[in-house]
Parts: structure tokens; C-alpha cells; sequence
């Protein structure tokens, strides 16, 4: 049978909100390494399909989606909205071809994600995460509710707040979000973030020396030397090591902790701890 068009009626908010709700929780269903994300794509879409298409439409239009993909889910959800607008055009008006919806989705993923990773992963996660650690230490059981409602709040509104920018607008939110505008946003986001993850870092990394020797009737501590120069400079600097083993020597995490498990042991055994 021949693909056929059922209706030329627009989506409304709710069925905007179901597919929304589809890509939040769901985009990222059955991934494997063929397509990675590409086969959640296909589910988060199908309502739409089944809206306007008979089986064979609905068959070809979940087809379409299995292109490989791999972007920030949480930001990508633009991308979910953009393709929602032209694929409701498609159906509606017939003026967007399936090649312009593939490369659209194709195109976006790849800045989507940097921006993602800069502000999700790299900024907003790890600033929960320490907020959370620091809650743990001295509120118990908060301090991973704290996480867990923060960060769920936050992906779910910023999800849902892109979703239907990018329903509306189409591709040219994209050029809204990579403005000049953004990117002062973006360096302001990175620039608290690195003031937050060296606070943290002051707070929570304790190293210092045991270290002492006696001068006529008084005892002379190196820690209380270095403090009176640089306060927490031993701490810095096993951040920095820390930093370049991971970064410049690409050592793994796992060898990093062992390794420090080790040094601390002997230095402690031999009374530099």
C-alpha cells in the first residue's frame, strides 16, 4: 500500500507535551553501537507519525529516524522540537522533504552537543554534585535528595522550555542559542564553575605534611612554614598532579586512586603524613 496522509490538522499542546514527555525520558532507549541513540529517536517520534500517517507512512517515518546520532540529550532537546516543526510541515504542507529533516538532525548534533557538554556535563552537574557532597557531610541523607530534585528540575525545565523554542522556531533557534549572547552566558557558566570547583577543592582535598624538626627548645612544623607562604599549597598541588596524570599522562582514574592509596600509606609510615 502507498503512504497516506490522514489529516493536515496542527499538534496540539498536548500532543506536543506527550512527545516532549517521550523524548525526556526516553530518547536515549535501546542505544547500541550501530546507530547509538538513533533507534529512541524512531519511538519518541511515533506518535506523531501515527497521527498523520497510515501504517506504511508510520513504518517509513520511524525508518527515517535510525540514522546514527549521538548529541547531549538534555540540550538536544531543541534538536527533538525542531524536528517535531518539520516534520509536522512535511505532513501538514508537504514543503519539507525527508533529506532536509535528516541533515537538519545530522547538523544540529554535533554544536548542540559541545554546548551541552559545556554547560550540563561540565558545569551544571558538577556544581550539583559538590553542593550535594557538602550536604552529604553534614545533612545526611540531603544531600543526594538535593541532587536528585535539583538536577531532575533542572533538565526537565530547560528540556521542556527548549523542546517548544525549537517546535516554534525551527533551525533558527539554533543561531539564538550560538549568538554572541550565549557565548557570554556560556564563559560566565565556566568561569563561576571553575571559582565553585576551586573552592571545593580548598575545602575538601586535605593534604598536608607531618613534618617537623626541633631548633634548641622549639619545634619547627613545614606545614605551619608553608601556610605562613601559600596557605593550602600541598592541596593545589595534588590537585595539579592529580590533573596531570589524568590529563597530560592519561592515566586512568582507577590507577590514579591506587596510586595515591599507595603513597599515602608510605608517606604516613614513614612519618611525611
Amino acid at each position: 500500500m502507498a503512504i497516506e496522509r490522514l489529516t493536515t490538522e496542527r499538534l496540539t499542546k498536548k500532543e506536543l507535551n506527550k512527545l516532549w514527555n517521550r523524548y525526556m525520558w526516553f530518547n536515549n532507549g535501546c542505544t547500541n553501537f550501530q546507530n547509538f541513540y538513533g533507534n529512541g529517536w524512531a519511538w519518541v517520534l511515533r506518535p506523531l507519525f501515527e497521527k498523520y500517517y497510515n501504517k506504511e507512512g508510520v513504518i517509513d517515518g520511524m525508518l527515517n529516524q535510525l540514522d546514527w546520532y549521538n548529541s547531549e540529550s538534555q540540550s538536544a532537546s531543541v534538536i527533538a522540537g525542531v524536528l517535531v516543526g518539520m516534520e509536522e510541515e512535511r505532513a501538514v504542507n508537504g514543503n519539507v522533504n525527508q533529506d532536509a529533516i535528516r541533515t537538519t538532525k545530522a547538523a544540529l548534533q554535533g554544536p548542540v552537543a559541545g554546548i551541552g557538554d559545556s554547560v550540563v556535563q561540565g558545569t551544571v552537574i558538577p556544581l550539583l554534585l559538590g553542593i550535594g557532597i557538602s550536604l552529604t557531610q553534614s545533612a545526611g541523607v540531603l544531600g543526594p535528595l538535593f541532587y536528585i530534585v535539583s538536577y531532575l528540575a533542572f533538565i526537565g525545565i530547560c528540556s521542556y522550555i527548549l523542546f517548544h523554542q525549537g517546535y516554534k522556531v525551527g533551525r533558527q533557534a539554533m543561531s539564538a542559542l550560538t549568538g554572541s549572547a550565549f557565548n557570554k552566558l556560556l564563559e560566565a557558566f565556566m568561569l563561576f564553575g571553575a571559582i565553585v570547583v576551586g573552592a571545593l577543592g580548598a575545602n575538601y582535598v586535605k593534604a598536608s605534611t607531618a613534618l617537623e624538626w626541633a631548633l634548641g627548645d622549639s619545634v619547627i612544623s613545614l606545614q605551619t612554614i608553608i601556610d605562613g607562604i601559600f596557605p593550602k599549597l600541598l592541596s593545589l598541588g595534588t590537585i595539579f598532579l592529580c590533573y596531570w596524570l589524568v590529563k597530560k599522562k592519561n592515566i586512568s582514574l582507577v590507577k590514579m586512586i591506587f596510586g595515591m592509596l599507595v603513597l599515602v600509606v608510605v608517606g604516613t609510615y614513614i612519618g611525611f603524613f
